[in-house]
């Protein structure tokens, strides 16, 4: 007999991971001279609690944060246009791969639920 292991909660690991980006973020931001509260982190503090949110609702919130780390981004990099090549392209990056990350997310949560 195997016993089937049930695989871990994906979603603080999610969570953990956009609260990184958004260190950097902030990184970035302090190095540009702009203010470094992005106000993300008491946001991902509420997702962390799903049990007052629908799957897609979370979904929805997670990839509003996402955009708006984007454009955080895009705004560091008006103000610093001699910033390396290199940390634009590793930060664009990174948030194109949490784009890809949370949809797959919530595809897999989808399909179980079916």
């Amino acid at each position: 007999m195997t016993l089937h292991r049930r695989r871990p909660d994906p979603w603080p690991a999610v969570i953990e991971s956009v609260g990184r980006l958004a260190g950097s973020v902030e990184d970035l931001r302090r190095s540009s001279g702009l203010p470094t509260e992005v106000g993300v982190r008491e946001e991902l503090r509420s997702l962390a609690d799903r049990s007052d949110r629908t799957q897609d609702e979370s979904e929805e919130a997670l990839l509003s944060i996402i955009e708006r780390l984007q454009d955080l981004i895009e705004e560091a990099f008006e103000r610093k246009p001699k910033m390396s090549p290199d940390d634009r392209e590793r930060l664009v990056g990174e948030i194109a791969k949490m784009r890809r990350n949370v949809r797959k997310l919530f595809v897999r949560h989808r399909r179980r639920r079916r």
